[in-house]
């Protein structure tokens, strides 16, 4: 019993001891999976660099998150005279490079089998690497784990400089056109730039449009960087998933105008014409399936002679509206805005005043008009019956300020009430102008009764101081204190035949 017992606890230490053998040798002698970084240099003279750095990737994305190792491919970079004096030519060096890298991808996989493969170029090392990519699918080789990114592919279905044309061949740069991105079992991600002639080339024939590619291919059209995947990229796929194209649009002054920018031109005048610039420009390119999910070729197009009606339709009508846009903006720097400013017009208060602000006025009013009362107190006669005060003749009306001619209708009216004028109240008053003169019968007859008019008022005197008439004197007085308020109403409505 006792012997059976130490049996099992002996078997019990055996598997024990196993086990924590294994996993402390698993760590060990499996390591973890890696990312490595292979990296295809663009055209470049080897005099300008030294050559054991090969340049280096600067495009951002999540592909490169994780890399333990960066294998830089070694190979001429030459294009023919272009690289004087590096003369080899194009197509030489680029066959170089693709064994290289293939060579390189092989190497990469016997030391780490399970691990990842991130392989980028620029321009010819774009080149190179779809050459090794095709070269690695005829041998069957396995590109489960190989992710290409190419930058300004001049093998690029759409607009690269070497698939633009079927077939011909460049002596004194050693470049044989045609080419094709077609692969089978490795997808790949390429990334163009606008108006860069290696990856962006015209469609068709368009002076204006090579011009301006070319000329965005000194510009800087043809540096990479930034995120692959940026806001205003423009996304699109091929049918089978094996092409992923990034398309940077450009912004700003298109390249063509960028000279006389240079050259002092002030922008004001280059941007209302950059517009319609533009549209001639685009009319050698078709980007009617850019942004639509499987649209993007599988084959090269190449380029043909004028663009069909329906892009050539549209774009012209553009031109002419864009057009008519930048003659506007011109006139508009011409011309000035003649157009007088808004100004703001004060808020009028229509509501009707309170009691309070009433009286306010018119006590305003009251002590206004009795300051120029006693001015005006000169010029009235010393006989003048009782004059009413304005504060009885206004009381009843709304406060006001008395302007000019309505303190003068107000003199003539107490001029009128005066024993002076008494006769004369009742009569219709007409204003006469300076050309209208009185004949010298009218002005004798207007002495003879201001004659008449004075001895009635002396006669009237005497009258008025003999006890004998002095009922006769206050019934004189009641009538004429009746007749001054009578024609106190007979003066207010013929104020404006007085005036």
């Amino acid at each position: 019993m006792k012997s059976t017992r130490e049996f099992a606890m002996r078997i019990l230490a055996v598997f024990t001891c196993a086990i924590l053998s294994g996993l402390l040798v698993l760590p060990i002698g499996t390591p973890a999976a890696q990312k490595t970084e292979v990296w295809v240099a663009g055209t470049m003279a080897p005099s300008l660099y030294d050559p054991a750095d090969l340049h280096h990737n600067v495009v951002e994305d999540d592909m490169f998150d994780g890399v333990t190792t960066t294998v830089k491919v070694p190979y001429l970079r030459t294009l023919g005279l272009v690289t004087f004096p590096y003369t080899t030519p194009y197509d030489e060096s680029i066959a170089g490079g693709a064994l290289n890298t293939v060579n390189a991808i092989k190497a990469i996989r016997a030391e780490d089998p399970t691990g990842t493969i991130v392989i980028a170029g620029l321009s010819q090392g774009s080149d190179v690497i779809m050459i090794a990519i095709r070269q690695l699918e005829d041998e069957g080789y396995d590109t489960s784990n190989i992710k290409p990114l190419v930058q300004g592919n001049p093998s690029s279905n759409v607009g690269g400089l070497k698939t633009s044309f079927a077939f011909g061949y460049v002596p004194g740069v050693g470049i044989t056109l045609g080419g094709d991105t077609t692969p089978t079992k490795t997808p790949v991600i390429q990334m163009r730039k606008q108006y860069d002639i290696v990856a962006d080339m015209p469609q068709y024939i368009n002076a204006l449009a090579i011009v301006n590619a070319g000329l965005g291919f000194m510009l800087g059209q043809h540096s990479y960087n930034g995120p692959l995947y940026g806001p205003t990229h423009v996304v699109t796929t091929s049918a089978d998933g094996m092409i992923t194209d990034v398309f940077v649009p450009y912004e700003g002054i298109v390249p063509v105008l960028k000279p006389f920018e240079m050259l002092g031109v002030p922008h004001a005048l280059l941007e209302p014409i950059n517009q319609p610039v533009k549209d001639l420009i685009e009319l050698g390119y078709d980007r009617s399936f850019y942004g639509v999910p499987g649209a993007y070729p599988g084959k090269p197009i190449r380029m043909g002679l004028v663009p069909p009606p329906r892009l050539l339709v549209p774009g012209l009508k553009k031109f002419m509206e864009d057009s008519a846009i930048a003659v506007q903006k011109y006139a508009a720097l011409v011309v000035p805005d003649r157009t007088p400013p808004v100004t703001s017009v004060p808020e009028v208060n229509d509501d009707p005043p309170t009691v309070a602000n009433e009286t306010v006025m018119n006590q305003r009013t009251v002590d206004t008009e009795t300051s120029k009362d006693t001015q005006d107190a000169s010029l009235e006669d010393d006989a003048t019956p009782s004059v009413r005060r304005k504060t009885d003749v206004f009381a009843d009306k709304p406060a006001f300020k008395f302007s000019e001619p309505k303190r003068l209708k107000l003199l003539r009216e107490r001029l009128g009430r005066s024993p002076l004028f008494g006769d004369n109240e009742n009569k219709p008053r007409r204003m006469q102008s300076t050309d209208d003169k009185p004949s010298d019968k009218e002005s004798e007859d207007e002495s003879g009764t201001d004659s008449s008019t004075s001895s009635s008022l002396s006669g009237s005197t005497e009258s008025t101081s003999s006890p004998s008439n002095s009922s006769e004197s206050a019934s004189s007085s009641s009538n004429t204190s009746s007749s001054g308020s009578a024609s106190s109403s007979n003066s207010s409505n013929s104020e404006g035949a007085a005036a």
